[in-house]
Parts: C-alpha cells; sequence; structure tokens
C-alpha cells in the first residue's frame, strides 16, 4: 500500500534541554501541510581524470527543517509564539473588574452590562452620561430613580446631590443590584451586586441624583467608547485567564522537538527532528477563508525511529479563526477601516549554516535580529493610509483574533507604511490599495507583545 496524506501526523514536545530528545509528553496537532525535510548537499571531488569522469562523490552537513502550515487558532499556539518571540511569559487570572471611569490599556478585559471585553485601543474613559434624580428609601433599601434608568446588574454608579443617605457617599462608585426598571439597591462590588448583597442606609439623603459610568451594549465584533476601543469577548460569567507574551532576547532553553508520521502504506515512517527554532512566521489574512499560520523551524539535528513518541489521541485542539473574526486598529483611528486583507510576518534571521568538524549536524542556531513586517490591503475609500504613508508617520497597529469566548491580540507599536500604495485604476470595479508596513522599537517598550485571553489557566501549545 501507498502511504496517504490524510493518515499522517505531526506531534510535538518542548525540550527540557536544546536539541535533547524528550521521550515522553508529545502531543499531536492537526495541520494543513508540512515540509520537514532533512538535506544533504552533494560534493563532487575536484579531481581530474582522463576520461573525463567524476572519481568520488560524497555528502555534505545535513541541514533539517521547513514550513509547517495549519489553521490559525487562539489558544493551541500560545507557547509557540513564545518561542517565535523569545519572549517572557506572565500569566494570570482575569478578574471580572467592571468598565467604569479611569485609565484602561491594550488587553484589559472589563465588564459591562453582564458582558465581558477586552481593550484594543487604551485611554481615559470619563463620565458623561446625564445624571437621573433619584429618591432614596432606607425602609427598603431602594433607590428609586424614575424615568427608567437602564441600569444592569452589576454596572457601575455614583451619587451626586446635597447630601447622601447615610452609609453611602457621593461620588464613590457603587454597583447596581436591578429590583425592576425604575428601582435598584447599591451592592459594594461587582460580585456584591451579582450575589444580590446590598449596601444598607439608614436615612434617605437629600436631593441626591445617579450617574452611571461609561457602558457598553456591543453582543459581536468590536464597539467604540470615548477615545478607546473594544472587542467582545463572551458572557461575563466566562471564567477567563491572561497570559502575555512581550517579545525579548534570549531564545528560550531548551527547542521544539517535532514528530512526523507519514502513515498508511506497507511501513510507516517517523522521523524526530531536535532542536528546533523558529525562524519565521506568517499569519494570512483572507477573504473567506480560515486564518492561516506558516512556521518556519530550523532543526539541529534529525533521528529515524520506528515507533512514535505521541500516543493516538493525545492532541490540542482549537476553534479555528475566520476572517471576519479579525478586527484591526491603525494608529488613532477607530472607526473601523475598509480593510480586506492583510498578513503579518516575524523573522529571527537564525544562521543556518554552524557547523563544526567531526559533526555533520548543527552545532548552534543563533538568532540574529527580529524582523516584524506585513501588509494590509484596503477598499480605498478615503486617503487616511495613504496620509500615513505619504508623511512616513509613525502610527500603532493592533490586531485581534476573538472567537469562541477567547481572544488574542497582537500589539504593534511602532510602525510605517513603505511601498507603493498610491491607488490606481485598472479597471471599473472597486478601487484597492496595499500598504507594506515594518515594525520597529524607538520609543516604545518592546516592538511586538502577544496578549492571549482564553479559559486556560496556562500556555498550551507545547
Amino acid at each position: 500500500m501507498i502511504a496517504k496524506g490524510a493518515k499522517s501526523v505531526i506531534s510535538f514536545k518542548e525540550e527540557v534541554t536544546w536539541g535533547t530528545e524528550p521521550t515522553t509528553g508529545y502531543q499531536d496537532i492537526s495541520f494543513s501541510s508540512e515540509k520537514f525535510t532533512e538535506k544533504i548537499n552533494t560534493v563532487m571531488s575536484d579531481e581530474i581524470r582522463r576520461d573525463r569522469s567524476v572519481p568520488n562523490v560524497r555528502g555534505g552537513n545535513i541541514a533539517a527543517g521547513g514550513d509547517l502550515t495549519t489553521d490559525f487558532g487562539i489558544s493551541r499556539w500560545g507557547n509557540w509564539l513564545r518561542h517565535a518571540l523569545a519572549a517572557t511569559s506572565a500569566s494570570a487570572a482575569v478578574v471580572s473588574t467592571p468598565l467604569e471611569a479611569g485609565v484602561v490599556a491594550i488587553g484589559d478585559v472589563r465588564v459591562s452590562n453582564g458582558k465581558a471585553y477586552a481593550c484594543l485601543h487604551g485611554g481615559t474613559l470619563t463620565n458623561t452620561e446625564a445624571a437621573i434624580a433619584a429618591t432614596a428609601d432606607n425602609l427598603t433599601g431602594i433607590i428609586n430613580c424614575p424615568p427608567a434608568h437602564l441600569l444592569t446588574t452589576g454596572r457601575a454608579f455614583f451619587l451626586t446631590g446635597t447630601t447622601a443617605p447615610a452609609g453611602l457617599a457621593l461620588n464613590t462608585v457603587y454597583y447596581a443590584i436591578v429590583i425592576d426598571a425604575d428601582d435598584i439597591k447599591p451592592a459594594s462590588s461587582y460580585a456584591n451586586a451579582l450575589a444580590g448583597t446590598a449596601i444598607a442606609f439608614t436615612d434617605d439623603g437629600t436631593a441626591i441624583s445617579i450617574n452611571a459610568t461609561p457602558s457598553l451594549v456591543a453582543t459581536s465584533g468590536t464597539a467604540t467608547l470615548q477615545s478607546t476601543k473594544w472587542v467582545y469577548i463572551g458572557a461575563s460569567t466566562l471564567s477567563l485567564n491572561k497570559h502575555v507574551l512581550t517579545a525579548g532576547a534570549d531564545m528560550p532553553a531548551g527547542g521544539i522537538a517535532v514528530e512526523k508520521g507519514v502513515l498508511g502504506g506497507d511501513e510507516n515512517f517517523y522521523l524526530t527532528l531536535l532542536g528546533g527554532r523558529i525562524n519565521t512566521l506568517d499569519i494570512k489574512i483572507q477573504k473567506e477563508k480560515m486564518v492561516e499560520s506558516t512556521w518556519g523551524l530550523l532543526f539541529k539535528e534529525a533521528v529515524q525511529t520506528t515507533t512514535p513518541h505521541a500516543a493516538a489521541g493525545d492532541s490540542i485542539t482549537d476553534t479555528s479563526v475566520m476572517c471576519y473574526d479579525v478586527a484591526l486598529v491603525i494608529g488613532d483611528t477607530l472607526a473601523c477601516r475598509p480593510v480586506t486583507e492583510g498578513d503579518i510576518s516575524l523573522k529571527n534571521n537564525i544562521a543556518e549554516d554552524v557547523y563544526t568538524l567531526c559533526s555533520r549536524y548543527r552545532e548552534e542556531l543563533p538568532e540574529a535580529r527580529r524582523e516584524v513586517s506585513g501588509k494590509i490591503s484596503t477598499y480605498f475609500r478615503d486617503a487616511t493610509e495613504y496620509t500615513l504613508f505619504k508623511n512616513e508617520t509613525t502610527f500603532s497597529l493592533v490586531f485581534s483574533f476573538t472567537s469562541s469566548g477567547k481572544t488574542l491580540i497582537i500589539e504593534l507599536p511602532e510602525n510605517k507604511f513603505t511601498g507603493s500604495p498610491t491607488p490606481t485604476v485598472s479597471g471599473q470595479g472597486v478601487i484597492t490599495s496595499d500598504f507594506e508596513f515594518t515594525s520597529f522599537k524607538n520609543t516604545a517598550n518592546y516592538d511586538i507583545r502577544v496578549t492571549i485571553i482564553d479559559g486556560n489557566a496556562a500556555l498550551i501549545g507545547i
């Protein structure tokens, strides 16, 4: 029988020491295609013979590497991204913090009207909603504020007026427990509001009003609130964790061991590739397609084996991200731009030819400068992006990938457009422009940072 691609397998495991083979703990990963190979260059003798034949041929050093192309998922590539960025990582549980006035930053998670949102563009939120006249009844513990207050349970508010009811204070944030369309009770925290635990007050105060804090109501996609931009994650009851990967200088101590299995033929073929370093990463966002990622790896060496390391079914799964699950914020332009496609490219410029005597395998895979670039394609609506290009303006880019109650955010704080994006006319249809960008680090704290918000307590993926 002939081997079949449909039965092939890729599994992997993070090494403790670079180039040392892990023996257990491998996990399968689904993939679209792989090009992991070993290459041996032909070395021919330069000696001359009267019959003009080649007197001898030898093989050169062995170079192992190749590309793995997959659907881009939000959770399953967390540790691969850590390797690609040589990143420091920090993971923590997301606390259900209600949306209210104050400073917010990219990656912050806030709860509003029973929904969870992640910030894509930070800023300072202020209280801008009109005050609603209210009366307090200390006997029932209810604050009545007709007409309908429009608060939801857990939404933050504060009191203004002449005198606050005893037990409450003016200009202090409380959280609503909604009784009906006109009545609420105050709680001291978001958690207490959800639990229905109200604050008691012992008189009715004088001439009070309720002032609601900023609010988001979107149930999909993105939303703009004052000078900030948000993406909807899901219900506020989701148990979420946040993992922040900040690009660094030093690769992890261990590499990535990859095992490929070519199955379905008369004989199964297994190859374990050791000392893997991620040299390149390309993320492609295309219309009417799943987001695609191609990981270019270089390895120290490869070893053929007869049995697999990974057990059948021991796999990592994740929801693939569609093009419409992607949002992009360009600089301070919070309005949705007519972007139709895009890609992000990372290169670690790893030296591939570090060999020494007494070995055909690589001695090391030293990384050089990290370079991040990409392209966005837009329908031409106005000169917003073109002006950034023409004026050589430095701007930020934030990509978010959101699906199934989790999100991944890629921040590129400093970028410039280059290339040839001037719109041209080549027919009767819509006009598009391609804007190539290059990322750098001048005044920012990093050139690239990735934030993953999901239900996993730790990064997964290796």
